[in-house]
């Protein structure tokens, strides 16, 4: 279940965002009408019976009709958990597969330049991916093969996916002959829809205006977005359908459940590994942990604190993946602002592919290797990177990071030096395949940086330099350059700019908007 929206264009857009213009024929049900049935608590005996119409529907095979019948029940449901009403007529019909597989992967094409170059070349740098994958075909083979369906903020429709007739001989149509999976379909329909219902009080496109190349702030607010759908899904799985069973679900409970559906979605899904963990990671983040964020909100004071998330959306997969910094005592990261820093470099044939932040998540899957990857990564406050290319197969990263305390950053500069070293190596050498650190050799970084008066490390591979440097709390890292290109961009990294960032989101309430 992904939600196709339009935030803003970062580096990794396809990972979080997805768009999609579609065709759709206009839903039936009146704003008006919604409302009359959802009155104070909802005609929850209407939706029951719309629901077991379109079930006998469904086994008939009237699957157009089975629909309209879906529709008409998750319009009062999901309004009468979510305590809001729709404001405006729903769209929704259905798409096939093969149709949405070519339009993702026109959407892709469409977005490939410069967004889809941006994140290739910020992947590479970074050694998220090997050097010679393309981010291209495997985003939209993994994305179009996941959608069940979509909620467009830019058309304002809701398409569920119809899997394609199965083709053979007659045992093949015989044992594949139904394409229509009526239960999937409605828990589609009750988290799409409140997307619609979430778009029309809260304008999902206004949440990335402004606000480029922050992807660590694009995927804590898609988590959000996520997150309050899958608790309208959950509440439809228990069949609590008034969203008062909710309020007791147990947050960790909750945690266990997902994440052992997250591992045995992984485990007996094959096709999943051949994916970039910063693929595969990126496209469950929003549905894991957005999930429980939601609820640790909702756990406070029911969706007023859902709502209150939605004017002051967190600004960071920090956040999302440690509530408590956002709901008791808000932790909003330093926005970092770097120097120029082209110019230094750019008659030596760089230039710039663009800025990007990366956060707690991102740098959780850079070092994916390690067990202690999320220790690792739990005392960032701030990061701000520089992406560099020359000619088609050289490139160069400039890196500056803030963290929670000095022993935070010391141990992000051994991560950083062990990783970097590994990567310096692995491309220096032209070696095929994933990157992959030595346990020899990093020691001898570990060793180095456990010394408090160790301040900058500096490796020279083939030319090109990798230099990790702290000052207290904050650590450099520029990689890729000559030398005296990477001391000259080290120099000016340390003039970077840090403030606290917060979004305030202005939101309008409708006058009949209903609170819980």
């Amino acid at each position: 279940m992904i939600v196709l929206m339009r935030l803003a264009r970062p580096f990794l857009w396809g990972l979080v965002v997805l768009i999609t213009t579609v065709l759709v024929i206009a839903g039936q049900t009146t704003p008006q009408e919604l409302n009359d049935l959802v009155g104070d608590g909802g005609d929850l005996g209407a939706a029951i019976l719309f629901i077991r119409e379109g079930d006998r529907l469904a086994r008939d095979r009237k699957y157009d009709a089975a629909l309209e019948e879906y529709v008409k029940a998750y319009q009062i449901i999901v309004p009468s958990v979510r305590k809001k009403p729709f404001r405006q007529p729903l769209a929704v019909s259905f798409e096939k597969r093969s149709e949405l597989e070519q339009k993702v992967q026109d959407e892709v094409d469409r977005i490939g330049a410069p967004a889809l170059e941006h994140t290739e070349t910020l992947y590479r740098a970074m050694g998220y991916i090997e050097a010679d994958y393309h981010l291209r075909s495997g985003l939209a083979k993994l994305l179009s093969g996941k959608i069940a369906g979509y909620y467009d903020t830019n058309t304002k429709e809701l398409k569920l996916i119809l899997e394609d007739e199965k083709r053979g001989g007659l045992f093949s149509r015989l044992l594949f002959k139904n394409t229509f999976d009526a239960e999937g379909q409605k828990l589609t329909l009750a988290h799409e829809m409140t997307h619609a219902l979430s778009d029309q009080h809260f304008y999902l496109d206004d949440f990335g205006e402004g606000i480029n190349y922050q992807d660590d702030y694009q995927l804590a607010v898609t988590a959000l977005i996520e997150g309050e759908a899958m608790l309208v899904t959950f509440a439809e799985l228990i069949e609590d359908r008034t969203g008062t069973a909710m309020r007791y679900v147990d947050v960790d409970t909750l945690a266990g459940a997902l994440r052992t559906m997250d591992w045995l979605e992984r485990a007996f899904t094959p096709s999943l590994r051949k994916y970039p963990a910063v693929l595969r990671d990126s496209l469950y983040f929003p549905y894991t942990e957005g999930a429980l964020f939601v609820a640790t909100l909702f756990a406070g004071r029911g969706w007023t604190d859902v709502d209150q998330a939605f004017s002051a959306p967190p600004v960071s997969t920090e956040q999302v993946l440690h509530p408590e910094r956002f709901a008791r005592k808000r932790d909003d990261p330093q926005w970092i602002e770097l120097p120029e820093l082209e110019r230094l470099v750019k008659s030596a044939g760089w230039s710039s592919v663009g800025e990007n932040t990366l956060g707690e998540f991102y740098i959780r899957v850079l070092f994916d290797v390690w067990a202690s990857r999320h220790e690792i990564a739990e005392g960032w406050d701030g990061d701000r990177c520089e992406v560099f290319r020359r000619g088609e197969n050289d490139l160069a990263l400039a890196w500056y990071t803030t963290w929670d305390s000095q022993k935070d950053a010391r141990q992000f500069a051994v991560a950083a030096c062990q990783w970097f070293d590994a990567l310096l190596t692995h491309r220096a050498a032209g070696q095929p395949g994933a990157v992959r650190p030595e346990p020899g050799r990093m020691q001898e970084p570990e060793a180095w940086w456990n010394s408090p008066d160790s301040h900058r490390w500096e490796r020279i591979e083939s030319g090109r330099t990798l230099a990790v440097a702290r000052q207290r709390r904050d650590v450099v890292v520029v990689y890729g350059f000559e030398p005296s290109q990477n001391r000259l961009i080290e120099q000016h990294l340390w003039r970077s700019q840090k403030a606290p960032w917060r979004l305030v989101r202005v939101v309008e309430s409708a006058p009949d908007e209903a609170h819980e």
